[in-house]
């Protein structure tokens, strides 16, 4: 069989595979931060008006992916099936160019006179098939919103093989179209995520790795020129631009562990846990059970700590390896790298309160993926070795398409998560919104109290609670929670909005006007609030103030009665 007929069937087996095991993900629904990125914000409405799309992004550093989720919305409204599908071809992309980029390794000056690049098309597949169906990649995937790191990965692969590629060329006019792609590329990457930061590093690290030999560093500074490292400290300089050369945040940011109940996350302490989490995606790596979106996961507070000593040595043990190697085994040495480079912004000094996610681990997995297939290659014969790689696949392929269930709807996604944390409140909180929604007000209920007893001062599950009361028309209680609510946060537009209804629904309508005003004051878009100070209006007799509530209701985009909307403006004077 000729090289093309093998490529050619090579992408033919990526793209069914992919759309195999993520078929049944087409229709899962919004999940977490899915409401706040893409449901719920407004700003990704018209996107034919760039500038004002722009404008309403207040993560500036991951506008090439909001643009995205515009596009999504412009063609398909939220419709999730749409979402899935462009999340699916960004997945199947970035294995492409995993497989891509392996090939070009084993073409570079320092890998192409070794025993492995004789055998690049099973270690390019197996890296390239490995990162398609491995099941920790679902996160990245079918979690609509980390689009993020998906998309990014894919202009970080795209910027280094345009790199190689450049670097391999005799054409000098190709040369220089690949380096404009390259540049192209990372910027791209830059205005997606902000962990594409570390890409210079990683390029200058294929530059020193696979076409010049640190050991010969005497040549090297002969030949070097100033002017090289521009278009590195270019792309570099981007992400601390966006945000004003501003660090001050970095220092200050501290707060609440979302890992874990009562932990404090600092610089300090984030870096500690880092030493806890890597171990945890390399062993989700080897053996991927117990996958969860929202780990229970408590911070390290010193550096004495038995578990952060044993993951420093660890982690410093395999650091130490892949530095060795780099006179054995340079494919070897940089997969190691890759893994330490394309996870350092999320998990060394950087805190984020969200102390462990998997998709986290999404692009750093291609290099543990590649030491593994280069052990692979090296150490067993072909047909051995392609025997592995298969079960391997298989296996991997099931679990993913199992994995992938989970995500199917809000409530099988936080009962898997309940199971795997009972002690932490949020999954009963939002298992029981997702109940709450489903209209099992029973079950949702129940969660609520459950996430009440695990943590009393969580003002959500009051809130919510206090909704589900409101629904089955215990408004006593309903009352209760909602002012219990607001006792924990007094800035909450939606729990004055929520308390107002159960005035309302009482017969206090002077109270329900106060909080739906208060409620308005908070959030001057606050749609439904509009609405419903409206009603109370109406029921007053006051229909121009009701018509000026109706119509900010509207503009916000609350589904309002036109009929009700045109029977105002006749009785105030207005043509309809």
């Amino acid at each position: 069989m000729n090289q093309a007929l093998k490529n050619f069937f090579f992408v033919a087996t990526v793209l069914l595979l992919g759309t195999v095991i993520y078929s049944n993900t087409l229709h899962a629904s919004w999940h977490f931060d899915d409401y706040e990125f893409i449901v719920l914000n407004k700003g990704l409405r018209h996107i034919a008006d760039l500038p004002a799309t722009w404008q309403t992004i207040n993560i500036p550093a991951r506008a090439v992916a909001f643009v995205t989720f515009a596009l999504n919305y412009h063609f398909g409204a939220l419709n999730v099936k749409g979402y899935h599908l462009v999340n699916i071809a960004i997945h199947l992309s970035n294995a492409l160019l995993v497989w891509l980029l392996i090939r070009l390794l084993c073409r570079t000056p320092q890998v192409a006179p070794s025993r492995v690049a004789s055998r690049k098309d099973f270690l390019s597949a197996g890296v390239a098939l490995l990162f398609l169906v491995h099941p920790v990649q679902t996160e990245a995937v079918t979690y609509i919103t980390q689009r993020f790191a998906s998309l990014a990965a894919f202009f970080y692969l795209a910027s280094v093989i345009f790199y190689i590629c450049a670097r391999l060329s005799p054409n000098k006019l190709k040369r220089g179209g690949c380096f404009a792609v390259f540049f192209l590329a990372g910027l791209l990457g830059m205005f997606t995520k902000q962990t594409v930061l570390t890409l210079p590093v990683t390029v200058l690290c294929v530059e020193f790795y696979f076409f010049r030999d640190l050991r010969q560093w005497q040549e090297i500074k002969k030949s070097w020129r100033w002017y090289y490292v521009l278009p590195f400290i270019a792309l570099f300089i981007i992400v601390p631009t966006l945000y004003k050369w501003d660090f001050n945040w970095f220092h200050e940011i501290k707060g609440l562990s979302r890992s874990h109940p009562g932990d404090i996350v600092n610089v300090w302490t984030y870096f500690l846990t880092q030493f806890r989490v890597l171990p945890v995606y390399l062993r989700l790596l080897v053996a991927p059970l117990g996958q969860t979106l929202d780990y229970d996961f408590t911070v390290s507070q010193s550096v004495l700590d038995p578990k952060v000593l044993l993951g420093a040595c660890f982690l410093g043990g395999i650091f130490l390896y892949g530095l060795r190697m780099y006179s054995r085994n340079r494919l070897v040495a940089f997969g190691i790298l890759w893994f330490f480079l394309t996870l350092a912004v999320e998990s060394t000094f950087i805190p984020i309160l969200q102390v462990i996610f998997e998709h986290r681990c999404y692009l750093p997995s291609v290099g543990i993926f590649l030491v593994f297939m280069v052990w692979l290659t090296e150490h067993l014969r072909k047909s051995r070795a392609w025997t592995v790689l298969v079960l391997l696949v298989l296996t991997f392929s099931y679990l993913t398409y199992q994995r992938n269930k989970v995500w199917a709807t809000e409530i099988s996604l936080w009962q898997d998560i309940n199971r795997k944390a009972p002690q932490k409140e949020r999954p009963y909180v939002h298992l029981g919104v997702a109940y709450l929604m489903a209209g099992n007000y029973k079950e949702a209920l129940e969660k609520l109290t459950q996430a009440i007893r695990v943590d009393p001062s969580n003002y959500e599950a009051f809130h919510n609670r206090g909704i589900v009361y409101g629904e089955i028309n215990h408004l006593d209680l309903a009352l209760a929670d909602f002012n219990k609510a607001l006792s924990l946060n007094n800035r909450s537009a939606e729990t004055f909005n929520g308390r107002g209804t159960i005035y309302e629904k009482m017969g206090r309508l002077p109270q329900a006007f106060a909080d739906y005003s208060r409620a308005i004051e908070l959030d001057s878009h606050k749609g439904g609030a509009y609405a419903n100070r409206a009603n109370i209006l109406i029921r007053t007799g006051h229909y121009a103030q009701a018509l000026k509530d109706l119509t900010a209701a509207q503009a916000d985009g609350y589904p309002v009665n036109a009929a009700t909307l045109q029977k105002l403006k006749k009785m105030v004077g207005q043509n309809p």
